[in-house]
């Protein structure tokens, strides 16, 4: 519950009873926005949620006398998977791959984790849930450039009528947005409502 807005989890339809998320967020997005960061749990649960979707089969096997699990594609990817969800599925199962068992995906450098979570904020920033870093780039070249301003204000005053510290205060302004960015929450209002109603 977040506010006055109510959620119920699990509903029931024609004697079926299905568990639903807030505002349709898939399991690995929802582990993104608790705690901003990509975790390998929030992709693995992304992987359990294509399996549950039928994009994936994961079955159990013994192979040399060691359990594991094998992850095979049952249908490819479609208009249906947002774009973190198709990384994940070609990250496991590229081109030509029909399976692949989890201890092949251990292998160093099988599976790289970064174009995965970059995905995942992208997405997040798509859907409103995070804030676009693209502006908070322009915040610090907005800083840089009153730093810039504050230090060729701050030499020309100097030389001329004294009054220096007019630019001294620009090159604050400048340093303050600078710093700004650092300290601005990563999720959105509707993120933080999303993650209210996720708990």
């Amino acid at each position: 519950v977040a506010g006055s807005d109510s959620f119920e989890p699990v509903t029931e339809q024609h004697g079926r009873v299905d568990f639903t998320t807030p505002d349709g967020v898939l399991p690995g997005e929802a582990g993104l926005l608790l705690d901003e960061h990509a975790d390998p749990v929030d992709i693995a649960a992304t992987v359990v949620d294509l399996a549950v979707r039928r994009y994936l089969w994961i079955a159990p096997v013994n192979a040399r006398g060691e359990d594991d699990w094998r992850i095979s594609r049952v249908n490819a990817p479609d208009d249906q998977l947002r774009d973190y969800e198709r990384v994940v599925y070609d990250m496991l199962l590229p081109e030509g791959t029909g399976a692949v068992a989890v201890r092949e995906l251990r292998a160093p450098g099988r599976v790289e984790l970064e174009p995965i979570r970059a995905a995942m904020r992208a997405d997040a920033v798509v859907t409103g849930a995070f804030a676009d870093p693209k502006q908070r780039a322009l915040a610090r070249w907005i800083g840089a450039a009153l730093i810039a301003v504050g230090v060729v204000t701050t030499v020309a005053l100097a030389l001329t009528s004294g009054h220096a510290l007019v630019g001294v205060g620009i090159a604050l302004a400048g340093g303050a947005a600078m710093l700004l960015p650092s300290y601005l929450p990563t999720r959105t209002t509707f993120g933080d409502t999303t993650v209210g109603r996720i708990r």
